[in-house]
Protein backbone atom coordinates (compact mmCIF):
# COMPACT_ATOMS: atom_id res chain seq x y z
CA UNK A 1 0.00 0.00 0.00
CA UNK A 2 1.36 3.45 -0.56
CA UNK A 3 1.82 6.21 1.79
CA UNK A 4 -0.99 8.33 0.38
CA UNK A 5 -4.11 5.44 0.14
CA UNK A 6 -2.10 4.37 3.90
CA UNK A 7 -2.76 7.77 5.05
CA UNK A 8 -6.43 7.95 2.89
CA UNK A 9 -7.16 4.32 4.98
CA UNK A 10 -6.29 5.50 8.02
CA UNK A 11 -8.29 9.18 8.13
CA UNK A 12 -11.52 7.00 7.27
CA UNK A 13 -11.10 3.90 9.07
CA UNK A 14 -8.46 4.12 12.02
CA UNK A 15 -8.21 7.66 13.27
CA UNK A 16 -12.06 7.46 13.99
CA UNK A 17 -11.60 4.76 16.14
CA UNK A 18 -8.60 6.16 17.94
CA UNK A 19 -9.18 7.15 21.41
CA UNK A 20 -8.40 10.71 22.91
CA UNK A 21 -5.93 9.26 25.54
CA UNK A 22 -4.13 8.09 22.36
CA UNK A 23 -4.31 11.38 20.52
CA UNK A 24 -2.46 13.09 23.12
CA UNK A 25 0.18 10.83 22.41
CA UNK A 26 0.55 11.96 18.72
CA UNK A 27 0.23 15.63 19.75
CA UNK A 28 3.20 17.55 18.74
CA UNK A 29 3.86 20.06 21.99
CA UNK A 30 0.89 18.21 23.98
CA UNK A 31 -1.63 19.99 20.80
CA UNK A 32 -5.32 18.93 20.95
CA UNK A 33 -4.73 17.09 17.22
CA UNK A 34 -2.52 13.96 16.48
CA UNK A 35 0.31 15.25 14.48
CA UNK A 36 -0.33 12.34 11.93
CA UNK A 37 -4.15 13.19 10.84
CA UNK A 38 -3.21 16.70 10.65
CA UNK A 39 -0.83 16.47 8.24
CA UNK A 40 -3.03 13.90 6.38
CA UNK A 41 -5.75 15.99 6.02
CA UNK A 42 -3.35 18.54 4.23
CA UNK A 43 -2.32 15.89 2.10
CA UNK A 44 1.20 15.74 3.10
CA UNK A 45 1.89 11.72 3.02
CA UNK A 46 6.03 12.62 3.20
CA UNK A 47 5.62 10.49 6.27
CA UNK A 48 7.99 7.09 6.81
CA UNK A 49 5.85 4.22 7.58
CA UNK A 50 7.97 3.42 10.65
CA UNK A 51 7.38 6.57 12.42
CA UNK A 52 4.30 5.77 14.29
CA UNK A 53 5.84 2.92 16.38
CA UNK A 54 8.82 4.88 16.78
CA UNK A 55 6.77 7.89 18.00
CA UNK A 56 5.01 5.51 20.32
CA UNK A 57 7.91 4.05 21.89
CA UNK A 58 9.45 7.70 22.50
CA UNK A 59 6.30 8.73 24.32
CA UNK A 60 6.10 5.54 26.35
CA UNK A 61 9.55 6.52 27.38
CA UNK A 62 9.02 9.94 27.90
CA UNK A 63 11.48 11.14 25.56
CA UNK A 64 9.75 14.15 23.00
CA UNK A 65 9.77 13.63 19.19
CA UNK A 66 11.16 15.87 16.88
CA UNK A 67 8.09 15.80 13.89
CA UNK A 68 9.41 18.96 12.88
CA UNK A 69 11.16 17.69 9.56
CA UNK A 70 8.07 15.84 8.24
CA UNK A 71 5.84 18.95 8.13
CA UNK A 72 4.89 20.02 4.52
CA UNK A 73 6.53 23.22 3.24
Amino acid sequence: MSKKNNAKYHLKVICPLCPKIRRQYRAIHKQSNCWWEDNWIKENYDIPRHFGVLNWTKAYLGISTNLEKYRNK
